[in-house]
């Protein structure tokens, strides 16, 4: 037995763990029990390392314009407000709204350039949906009811996730190894994504890959949390605790990042018209 614990290590083996779990309940035939493998082991696995009120789940992410996301193996969702369609009992077939939602992940095993092209679609079309922000300017932090005005000094402010990626649903593809180049998955996420908002914020590998963000003008030079405002690109290619530097970014993006006022109704009732109202009694 070791004299004291690391936590570095910890995080280290999980992120191993997560992976192995994850693609060995994927392994099965049965819906269900792929949905269940998940639930009790990767997921919870990962739930567990993350700020409280963080919950971890899969299925698809919708917005109350009527768009609606690919089936999402990791889906990070804020537990006390997120609102949960699950579809006979599936968990793996639960919609959740994108308002509430807080990052989506890809896990694959060995990565070609197939398979991370196939995740950067998927990731793409989840950063495509629409929170609804009747005012435009309010938002709030993840994990807090609390509305905040959006303003500099006396200047209102817009809410514009297509221009600040701390208003963006977080994007990521994790796998066992990455089995292509650099440049190949850049150069396809330049073809494909025509918004910068649109780009996978973190790809990486148990095996040590790290692909991520830089702004090299700044002083000190910045690792950013996604595409916007970047002018490099870095990957760590074969640093162990890859998935270390992956959670503390998750984190610290968690507790920094924004999201739009809580409104249930978009999802619950259509607008009510007087057209509607069959029987109307004068009192």
């Amino acid at each position: 037995m070791k004299d004291s614990f690391s936590t570095q290590e910890y995080i280290k083996m999980l992120g191993e763990e997560l992976v192995f779990e994850f693609n060995k309940a994927g392994m099965t035939t049965h819906p269900h029990a792929v949905g269940s493998g998940r639930e009790n082991s990767a997921r919870m696995k990962l739930k567990n390392i993350l700020p409280a009120g963080v919950g971890v789940g899969s299925g698809f992410v919708i917005d109350s314009y009527g768009n609606t996301s690919q089936q999402c193996d990791v889906i990070l969702y804020e537990e006390n407000f997120s609102m949960k369609f699950t579809v006979n009992g599936d968990q793996a077939n639960t919609y959740y709204n994108c308002e509430s939602v807080i990052a989506v992940g890809e896990i694959k095993s060995v990565a070609s350039l197939a398979e991370v092209k196939d995740a950067i679609d998927k990731l793409r079309k989840v950063k495509q949906l629409k929170r609804y922000n009747d005012d435009g300017y309010n938002y709030r932090k993840y994990l807090s009811a609390a509305a905040i005005r959006n303003s500099l000094g006396d200047e209102k402010k817009e809410y514009n996730s297509d221009g600040d990626t701390l208003g963006q649903i977080f994007t990521f593809l994790l796998c066992q190894k990455l089995n292509t180049k650099t440049d190949s998955i850049i150069n396809y996420m330049v073809e494909k994504c025509s918004k910068e908002c649109e780009y996978v914020n973190k790809i990486l590998s148990t095996e040590g890959a790290y692909i991520s963000f830089l702004n090299t003008k700044s002083n000190p030079i910045t690792v950013l949390p996604g595409r916007i405002g970047a002018d490099a690109v870095f990957n760590m290619v074969d640093n162990q605790y890859a998935f270390n530097h992956f959670v503390y970014n998750l984190v610290d993006f968690i507790s920094h990042a924004k999201t739009v006022p809580l409104n249930y109704g978009r999802y619950l009732s259509l607008p009510m018209k007087i057209a509607d109202l069959k029987e109307i009694i004068t009192i």
